[in-house]
């Protein structure tokens, strides 16, 4: 047998002081959830966040170790099996570069202007090499027993910088070159030349040994990579 449903023509109407229907209520969040959104945002916002990240299999450790840059100005190295902190290191800015870790030191630049060589089983610093610029966004790249990074003003209208040279052993400068921006991407070492790029687009390929411009490369806009 066939049912069939018919619907009264004159529809019940609804005053304003009436509850919205069961499904619009649903859409609207409870003053509770509101407050619990509240809190998470505030904390959220409240929180060191994590920038630069590097996960590696030191020689001196135990085992694998996850090292962290933080805008908490802090370098930490976390056990990468149960997220234990092993150590922090302390700089005096925000730490955007990835550290680098190479026969047991890790390298890393802040925006204190500073670069750090720290003892990867122990978080002691090594040595520290001042850029004399305000920012080292840059991870830092080792070749042969050298440090290369770049820094420089990264914000908008910034202007001048620097590409470094360091002596990974004591922190030494081996030589620097002026640019006109800043350098935020990872420098590159292959055959005996250094590749950088800065911030205004321009792409430098520099003598390992002199730092010697070899030649440049102008892009139509920042090299970020």
């Amino acid at each position: 047998m066939a049912v069939s449903a018919t619907r009264n023509s004159k529809e019940p109407k609804r005053t304003d002081t009436e509850a919205p229907p069961t499904a619009l209520r649903r859409l609207l969040p409870s003053a509770s959830f509101l407050v619990v959104l509240t809190a998470v945002v505030c904390l959220s916002l409240l929180a060191p966040t994590l920038v630069g990240v590097t996960a590696a299999q030191d020689a001196t450790a135990d085992g694998p170790t996850v090292y962290v840059g933080s805008d908490d100005g802090n370098v930490y190295a976390v056990d990468a099996e149960d997220g234990t902190e092993l150590w922090s290191y302390e700089t005096n800015g925000t730490v955007w570069s990835s550290p680098t870790v190479v026969d047991g030191t890790v390298y890393v630049g802040s925006d204190d202007g500073n670069v750090y060589a720290i003892d990867a089983e122990d978080g002691t610093e090594l040595w520290s090499y001042d850029t004399g610029e305000p920012r080292v966004r840059t991870s830092p790249t080792v070749v042969d027993g050298t440090v290369y990074v770049g820094g420089g003003e990264t914000a908008v209208g910034g202007t001048g910088g620097k590409i470094h040279a360091i002596d990974a052993t004591d922190g030494t400068e081996t030589w620097s070159l002026e640019t006109n921006s800043a350098t935020q991407s990872v420098i590159s070492v292959a055959d005996g030349t250094v590749y950088a790029g800065e911030k205004n687009g321009v792409v430098h390929a520099l003598d390992v040994e002199s730092g010697n411009e070899t030649w440049r490369f102008e892009t139509d806009s920042s090299a970020l990579s």
